[in-house]
């Protein structure tokens, strides 16, 4: 994803939201973080992959789910 179309940046994680492409890959983003939710539910470990480059890891829900279920649960482990 181009930072520079989609106007992701770390203060605005979702981009652009009025072009179609960029809708379409938040929702995906938010589908990955609801999976994560189930796995987590479910007691299973994941690994999600992800480049360097990525602006997934900023994303509003993925963050809520990491510090928040995560790392609440790997603190009560």
């Amino acid at each position: 994803m181009c930072s520079g179309q989609a106007q992701r940046f770390w203060y605005a994680p979702e981009g652009d939201q009025s072009l179609p492409w960029v809708k379409s890959a938040n929702v995906m983003s938010a589908r990955v973080t609801l999976l994560c939710y189930l796995c987590a539910a479910l007691g299973l470990v994941f690994v999600l992959e992800q480049p360097g480059s990525a602006k997934f890891g900023d994303m509003p829900r993925w963050r809520h789910f990491v510090e928040q279920i995560c790392w609440d649960s790997w603190l009560n482990w």
